[in-house]
C-alpha cells in the first residue's frame, strides 16, 4: 500500500512540472503576441492598449517630434525581437516625451515605449533610435540615434526638447520675454569604446584627440591632416574618423 501510495505521489508530482513548464512557455508567447498585438490595436484603432493625444501641443510654438510628417518605420518589439515592418504603419517620433505616435485613421496613439527594443525611422531610413540605459541610469528607456558601432567603438545622438513656458512681461510703454510657450532643441553626442562608459563628446577633433592613447597620438594627428580635419567637423566627419579609430 505504501508502494503504490509513492508511485501515485511521484506520478501527481512529475505532471505538476510537466504543466508549470507548458505554463511557463505558452506564457511567454502570450507576453510576445501581446505586444504585437498592442502596436495592431494602435493602428486598427481599438484604443484598448494605447491612448490618444489630439490636440497634446496645441497652441506650443515649435515641434515635439522629431520630423512633423508622418514616416515609414521598422520596428523591433522586446519580446521575442518581433519585427514590425508594414506598409500601413507611419509614425512620428515624440523627442520631448520620448514617445512614438503611431498613425490611424484621422487621430494618432502612443504605443508603450517599454515594449520597443529599437525603431527606424524615414523612407529611405535616416536613422536607428536604440536604448543605451548606461547613459542615463535615471532614464533607461531613452532613446538615441547610433551614429556609429564598429568593434567596440559607438558614437550615438540625443536629440531633446525642452519646454519653454511663457515669460511676457508688460512694462507699460514695452514689453520683455516671449508671449508663448515654446520647444527649445539641444543636441548632444555622446563616445564609447571597448573599455571605456559613454562620455558626452563635442563634434570638433580636439575632443576626438582625448580618446586616443598615447601611443597612437601621432598618427592620428597624421590622420587628421591627410583628410585636412581640424576644428568642427560634421556627423560624417565624425564616422570617417572613428573609422579609423576602430580598425
Amino acid at each position: 500500500m505504501l508502494l503504490k501510495i509513492l508511485i501515485l505521489s511521484c506520478l501527481i508530482l512529475a505532471n505538476i512540472h510537466i504543466s508549470l513548464a507548458q505554463d511557463s512557455q505558452f506564457g511567454a508567447l502570450a507576453n510576445a503576441q501581446s505586444a504585437r498585438d498592442e502596436l495592431s490595436i494602435a493602428i486598427s484603432g481599438d484604443m484598448k492598449n494605447a491612448y490618444t493625444f489630439g490636440n497634446k501641443y496645441k497652441g506650443i510654438l515649435g515641434s515635439p517630434f522629431l520630423n512633423q510628417d508622418w514616416q515609414k518605420a521598422i520596428i523591433c518589439l522586446k519580446r521575442d525581437s518581433l519585427i514590425i515592418d508594414r506598409a500601413d504603419v507611419k509614425v512620428k517620433f515624440d523627442v520631448y516625451s520620448n514617445e512614438l505616435w503611431i498613425m490611424h485613421k484621422r487621430d494618432s496613439s502612443i504605443i508603450n515605449s517599454n515594449d520597443i527594443h529599437w525603431f527606424e525611422i524615414g523612407d529611405p531610413i535616416s536613422g536607428t533610435y536604440k536604448k543605451f540605459p548606461s547613459v542615463n541610469s535615471g532614464k533607461p528607456n531613452l532613446f538615441y540615434q547610433e551614429i556609429f558601432n564598429v568593434n567596440g567603438v559607438k558614437l550615438i545622438k540625443q536629440i531633446s526638447k525642452k519646454l519653454i513656458k511663457a515669460d511676457f512681461v508688460d512694462k507699460g510703454m514695452y514689453t520683455i520675454g516671449q508671449p508663448y510657450d515654446r520647444f527649445e532643441e539641444k543636441t548632444e553626442y555622446f563616445f564609447s569604446n571597448a573599455t571605456n562608459e559613454f562620455q558626452e563628446l563635442k563634434l570638433n577633433t580636439k575632443d576626438f584627440e582625448k580618446f586616443v592613447e598615447k601611443p597612437y597620438k601621432k598618427s592620428f594627428s597624421e590622420f587628421l591632416q591627410q583628410q585636412n580635419l581640424k576644428g568642427k567637423i560634421t556627423e560624417k566627419e565624425a564616422v570617417l574618423i572613428l573609422s579609423y579609430v576602430s580598425r
